[in-house]
């Protein structure tokens, strides 16, 4: 084919200032600059080219005769890629590039990146041939969304995809995971509960919270002495030595009338403990006195002389003899001798039986005196 005769119309017209494209447009959209192309050394092999806006002012400028807008020519033919045997106009793709369409998205495989994608005419994120589908409309594409149902997470994080990954409380634990979450300190109730800390002041294992003696390691509880004073009950008779007074003595918790370490029996119920009765079996003595214990002080003739002691007793009966009605038995006076008279007694015989002794010892020193 014979080239025709071109006529080169420089083309000097821009879009605007700011955007030095040429007004003839080309490209899908109509977004790309038309522009003759001269080769150097080969004028007429004139080219029309679809390109980039940014790249007009360099041919402009660099190539002697190139201009905006379609290459004109004179003469009958209507060829306008004349050295291009298979296109007779630029098309989308200029002269010399064919505007195959492999896919047939309508976009020419010169513009299309992924040509073999009839989806899609640029990896976008996902790649050609995966469909950049945002499922949620988080604005991640599903095939890097770990998460595509959820709109608010693009990966499962801690808590998955379907609990957010909250912190309410910023201490670094999701709420998913923190049984406490308004409660920076604790993730976990423990025992005291999210509101009150694990504080353990005496060391001894217990919370305070539960600690009725927090500062006593060896307390839990007051106990019977209160804290800091250990319940220790060293006699074991169920008191604790804080509160009982004769600590080494299990008998007792106070020392009572005799003291810790004595009880204070009262054998003879005279209400004198025999710690201090010495006369312990004798109820109406607590000390022996001139007759001894179990023998009454009594003078019964007033001669003062008790009655243990005097011979000569107040009170003779009809025989001459005196009459010892009180002790239990009589005295003749005629020999001296000994009679025993229980009628009036009152006292045990056991007493008696004392007093009949005492009786014959006064007898044998009145016999004694009587013979001097």
């Amino acid at each position: 084919m014979l080239a025709a005769a071109i006529v080169l119309t420089p083309q000097t017209s821009w879009a605007s200032p700011e955007n030095p494209g040429c007004l003839e447009r080309c490209g899908v959209e109509g977004e790309k600059s038309l522009l003759c192309h001269l080769p150097k050394g080969n004028p007429q092999n004139a080219q029309e080219l679809c390109i980039a806006d940014a790249a007009v002012d360099a041919h402009l400028k660099g190539d002697e005769g190139d201009h905006c807008g379609a290459c004109e020519v004179q003469g009958d033919d209507d060829d306008l890629c004349p050295n291009d045997s298979e296109k007779t106009e630029p098309g989308i793709c200029g002269c010399g590039v064919a505007d195959t369409d492999g896919d047939g998205d309508g976009t020419p495989d010169c513009n299309d990146l992924c040509s073999d994608d009839s989806g899609k005419t640029a990896p976008g994120a996902c790649g050609c041939g995966v469909a950049d589908t945002d499922g949620d409309e988080d604005g991640t594409a599903d095939c890097v969304d770990d998460c595509p149902d959820n709109s608010g997470k693009t990966n499962t994080g801690i808590c998955g995809c379907d609990t957010a990954d909250a912190d309410a409380d910023s201490d670094g634990t999701p709420d998913c995971n923190d049984l406490c979450p308004e409660n920076p300190d604790k993730i976990e109730e423990g025992v005291c509960g999210c509101g009150q800390a694990e504080s353990d002041s005496d060391g001894d294992e217990l919370p305070d919270c539960v600690d009725a003696c927090p500062s006593d390691a060896a307390k839990t509880g007051p106990g019977a002495c209160g804290c800091g004073v250990a319940d220790t009950d060293s006699d074991g008779d169920g008191t604790s030595d804080c509160n009982d007074d004769c600590a080494s003595d299990p008998a007792k918790v106070n020392p009572g009338a005799c003291g810790c370490g004595t009880a204070d029996t009262n054998s003879d119920g005279d209400d004198s403990p025999d710690c201090a009765d010495n006369c312990d079996s004798d109820p109406a003595k607590v000390n022996p006195g001139i007759c001894g214990c179990g023998f009454s002080d009594a003078d019964g003739d007033g001669n003062g002389t008790p009655d243990c002691n005097d011979a000569t007793l107040a009170g003779g009966d009809d025989d001459g003899g005196a009459s010892a009605g009180r002790a239990g038995f009589r005295v003749s006076g005629a020999g001296c001798t000994l009679i025993r008279d229980d009628r009036s007694s009152s006292l045990p015989p056991a007493a008696i039986a004392a007093m009949l002794a005492t009786a014959s010892l006064a007898i044998g020193a009145s016999r004694r005196l009587i013979k001097d």
